[in-house]
């Protein structure tokens, strides 16, 4: 039955401009192509046209009402995750999505709202720096996330995903003078302790050891960071004490270089001496000996039983380096394969992961040390590029052999 407007109804209906827009609009689609100086006379067009009037009332009705229904779920869509959907998660269910504890969270959200980074951006514009953080670490914990990932989950644009990611990237690099510090007097006096008694291997007081980083470079880059085992790659070289924490770490050498050329070139080396004091460090045969870094001796064939135990000493404080790095990795997935464009952007998101991982409590994640994937050791990583090496020193040669007659002795 046709619709019948009063008066007084139709002469509003005729009046409003954006109701005539959108009839001329939709008797246009119909067929009928009227021009925008027919459009007072719209009414005439829907008496001749009877039977589309109740489609004109309909989508006139309808129309708003679904464009004011996608605006709504945008908009929910919005909060709905971080506002809703992340709350509701049970402590063990925050540390398992977003790899550290909802309490060392709320503390990063509250210095990130007074950092500089956050600071400049606009208030009406910016989003929360709650969810900035979330946008990051979601990112960092999962292997197979990408910017789009990211953007359908937070509903926010690729290119605000982008800056987010590296406004917190930024943020974390540069706490890392406050997080990751070298020892203090007390500190390596309470590790050495530690070591002591763990075996009886004296004055140590922490590792080192790197691993690759794969990563993503221009074709201009990949032959200088290819590594030989089909990837392009930085090295992370770490030192770690024996809670398992970063007293130093060394990011962004190319994946080729060998790992004695890494840590000879690193800012620390020179200051061995003066840092380390009369106590030592452990590492790899591929690190070069030296008289405050100790390595096992190479297995020739003809090691004396003294080196036996010396090597098996040794090696068992050494694998405190190797879990706190596989706890790196484990942690933080996206270090499996850094899907950042830029060296320099990479090498601080790898900072910033390192920044995490001191912060976290060394039981707050367990990890699976069967897992040999995660880190690897010794010379394997390096054998491509041996002839790089730096050799040993005699000092080191004479400082090791006092060391092992000691523990053979003891």
């Amino acid at each position: 039955m046709p619709y019948n407007r009063s008066s007084v109804e139709q002469q509003n209906f005729t009046n409003n401009a954006d109701n005539r827009k959108r009839i001329v609009q939709l008797v246009a689609v119909e067929g009928t192509q009227p021009c925008e100086e027919d459009a007072p006379n719209v009414v005439e067009l829907i008496k001749v046209h009877e039977e589309r009037k109740e489609l004109v009332k309909l989508m006139l009705d309808i129309v708003p009402m679904k464009t004011t229904a996608k605006k709504r779920r945008l908009s929910d869509g919005l909060d709905e995750f971080v506002d809703i959907v992340v709350p509701d998660y049970t402590d063990d269910e925050f540390l398992q999505h977003f790899r550290i504890k909802r309490k060392q969270f709320h503390n990063l959200v509250a210095l990130f709202e007074e950092s500089e980074t956050y600071r400049m951006l606009r208030e009406d514009k910016r989003m929360s720096a709650a969810k900035h953080l979330l946008m990051f670490l979601w990112f960092a914990g999962n292997a197979s996330c990408d910017f789009r990932d990211l953007s359908q989950r937070f509903k926010a644009s690729i290119s605000s995903v982008s800056r987010a990611i590296k406004r917190v990237t930024y943020f974390l690099a540069d706490l890392s003078e406050f997080v990751i510090k070298w020892h203090t007097k007390e500190e390596m006096t309470r590790a050495a302790d530690y070591f002591q008694s763990m075996n009886g291997f004296p004055s140590v007081i922490g590792a080192v050891a790197a691993i690759h980083i794969p990563v993503e470079v221009t074709k201009q880059d990949k032959v200088t960071y290819s590594n030989g085992n089909g990837q392009t790659s930085i090295i992370l070289q770490a030192i770690c004490n024996e809670r398992r924490k970063f007293v130093d770490i060394s990011v962004g050498s190319p994946g080729p270089t060998h790992k004695s050329r890494v840590f000879t070139e690193s800012e620390i080396y020179a200051k061995l001496p003066e840092l380390c004091q009369n106590f030592i460090l452990l590492a790899d045969a591929a690190y070069p000996l030296g008289n405050n870094v100790l390595t096992p001796y190479r297995h020739n064939g003809y090691l004396t039983p003294a080196q036996i135990l010396y090597n098996r000493k040794l090696n068992e404080c050494r694998t405190f380096i190797d879990y706190a790095l596989t706890t790196l990795k484990q942690r933080f997935r996206q270090l499996d394969h850094v899907k950042l464009r830029g060296l320099e952007k990479v090498s601080q998101f790898v900072r910033a992961c390192c920044v995490l991982n001191n912060l976290c409590k060394e039981d707050d994640f367990s990890i699976n040390l069967l897992d040999s994937s995660e880190v690897t050791s010794g010379e394997t990583v390096d054998q491509q590029s041996c002839e790089d090496a730096v050799p040993d020193s005699s000092t080191g040669s004479i400082f090791r052999e006092r060391m092992c007659d000691y523990i053979y002795t003891t």
